[in-house]
Formats: structure tokens, sequence, C-alpha cells
């Protein structure tokens, strides 16, 4: 019986230990459960980002593809309108500030500028600068700009010094009136021309045209 008691006591103690070893096992198993749980979402997270990254860049590099491409098509049109160097009016343009706009859209202005018979390249890059300025101030496009501003000019070249001053002239009847450039823009080429021709001055036209915007708005609050 004392053997047989030694025994069970032996297979206790051997029980006990088996649980201790087992319990210390789930343990390190639950740790190493967490650690790589922790370290898989870690790689993901680093992967996701690696992906979203990777999408970005290609996205960037399909966009600069795209731009640099209608750039191109931009510059090559050039050729029908002038005789000038590609590679000067490429540089030319590129040389522009960026705050003016994208490349493409400047060397766009600028076939609107040779097409509007703005042909000295002094000229015309004032002209396209002017423009582009203008066009960004006032939310329109820089052809329709152009257009209205080379009118201008060819109605009151003897009275504007610049292409700036016309430009002025556009803002200056926009704060005096009760209307915007953009809304000038399209009727001021044909405008300044009958002007002229019937011998009305360029700051008369402006003054006459901001009171008539003023008083079209006042009437227009009104209810017949």
């Amino acid at each position: 019986m004392a053997n047989i008691g030694t025994l069970y006591a032996k297979i206790g103690a051997d029980t006990r230990g088996l649980r201790t070893s087992l319990t210390k096992a789930e343990r390190r198993f639950r740790r190493f459960s967490t650690t790589m749980t922790k370290g898989l979402a870690a790689v993901q997270k680093h992967w996701i980002a690696l992906a979203a990254t990777a999408a970005a860049v290609t996205l960037t590099l399909k966009k600069s593809y795209n731009e640099a491409k209608h750039f191109e098509t931009a510059l090559v049109d050039m050729g029908k309108v002038t005789d000038r160097s590609l590679g000067v009016m490429k540089k030319e343009v590129m040389e522009l500030p960026a705050v003016l706009g994208s490349a493409t859209d400047l060397m766009r202005g600028y076939y609107q500028v040779i097409s509007a018979g703005v042909t000295e390249p002094v000229a015309a890059i004032k002209l396209l600068v002017t423009a582009a300025q203008t066009a960004n101030a006032a939310h329109i496009t820089q052809a329709e700009v152009i257009k209205g501003l080379t009118k201008v000019m060819r109605g009151y070249g003897g009275e504007l010094n610049a292409v700036s001053d016309a430009a002025d002239l556009l803002f200056s009847m926009e704060k005096a009136g009760q209307t915007e450039v953009r809304e000038l823009v399209p009727v001021i080429g044909g405008l300044a021309k009958m002007s002229h021709e019937t011998g009305v001055s360029i700051n008369e036209m402006g003054a006459a045209l901001s009171l008539i915007s003023c008083v079209i708005r006042i009437f227009s609050n009104f209810s017949f």
C-alpha cells in the first residue's frame, strides 16, 4: 500500500508538472500569436500604404504623360500660324511663371495670340501674359480674353499704350458699373469698333457702358 501511495503521489506530482508546463506553453503560444497578429497587421498596413503610394505615383505619371502629350500637340499646332522656331516658342512659354497656368494652356493661348494677328514676338508674349492674368482673375478662358483684348486694341490702338491698358479698362468698368469682366469680354470688341468709328473715345465708351450696366441692374429689380 505504501508503494501504491508513493506511486499516486508521484503521478500527481508529474501531472501538476505537466499542467504547469502546458500552462506555460499556452502562455508562450498566446504571446507568439499576439506578436504574429500585430506583425501581420503592421505588414498589411505597410503594403496597403505602398500600394496607395504606387497608385498615386502611377496616376501622377499618367497625368504628366498626358500633359506632355497635349503640350507637344499644342506646340506642333503653332506651325500652322507662324514660321518661328518651335523650339524658341517652347522656351518662351516654359520660362513663363507657373501661376499663369499650365504650359499647355499657355501654348494654346499663344496660338490664339498669333491667330489674332499679334505676331511680333515681344508684343505676342505681353498679350499672352496679360490675357492669362486677366483670365485667371475673371475666371474665363484665355481664348475669350485674347479675342476681346485684341479687338479693343484694334479699335483704340492710338489711345492705348499697351495691351495691359485694355485689360485695365475692363476691370475699371467692372468696378464702376454693375457688370463683370466675363460679361464684358464677349461684347467689348464689337462695341469698341463701333464706338471708335463714331468718334467716341475709349474713356467715354467705358463710362457709358458702366452707366448702362448700372441702369439695367436697377430696372431688373423692378417687376412691371
